[in-house]
């Protein structure tokens, strides 16, 4: 009987013992996993943070060129600067355009990867981040589909090949000024919406940092 009972707790000790390597087996395959999704998402995120910044500066030396342009309008009384003007006008057709419309929240959560992730903060800004892309989006598109209504009236005022200014009054006119306010509105909202997502990414980067360590 006694070394039956040693026999049964002999096989016992050895199965608790095989579930517990396998149990450690899964937990360093699960934070090895974790490991590389938060690498992945790093180095999409540096990615797009080089690509903010850059159209975020190409969005800044335009709305610089569009502010220039209507001070001439508003200022240039004797019109002494109307070729300058047509320079900026053919500039028009420029603009920053940032694209992302499959934010790294919106996969997580269609390949099912979000389980991996166990800090709901990091769940948290990932949305965030999600939204604010969209948002971005959404003023891109706005912004090249106003510039779409200015062209005809462009082509109204000036011929571009050879250069040549068709009409001055309606170059110099407050519509065509109101058109590069409006665009200049757009441009100043876009680089509030960079400034929020390039926080927002260094944020997701300083919590991936401190996980991988």
């Amino acid at each position: 009987m006694t070394y039956a009972i040693g026999e049964i707790i002999l096989v016992v000790l050895g199965i608790l013992i095989a579930i517990s390597l396998n149990n450690l087996k899964d937990a360093s395959k699960l934070k090895e996993d974790q490991r590389n999704l938060y690498r992945d998402m790093s180095t999409e995120l540096k990615e797009d943070l080089r690509d903010i910044q850059e159209n975020a500066d190409h969005n800044n030396l335009n709305m610089a060129r569009y502010r220039l342009g209507s001070e001439i309008i508003l200022t240039d009384k004797n019109r002494e600067r109307k070729e300058e003007l047509v320079r900026i006008a053919f500039q028009l057709t420029q603009f920053s355009d940032f694209k992302n419309d499959r934010p790294i929240y919106d996969r997580l959560f269609s390949s099912n990867e979000n389980q991996l992730i166990n800090d709901s903060k990091i769940i948290s800004d990932l949305k965030n981040l999600a939204v604010l892309y969209n948002y971005l989006n959404r003023l891109e598109m706005n912004q090249q589909d106003y510039m779409y209504t200015v062209l005809p009236k462009l082509a109204d005022y000036i011929r571009r090949n050879p250069p040549e200014i068709i009409d001055l009054d309606a170059l110099y006119g407050y519509r065509f000024q109101n058109d590069i306010e409006i665009l200049i509105f757009l441009m100043e909202e876009k680089k509030q919406v960079y400034e929020d997502v390039e926080n927002s990414i260094n944020d997701l980067l300083n919590d991936f940092e401190t996980k991988l360590r």
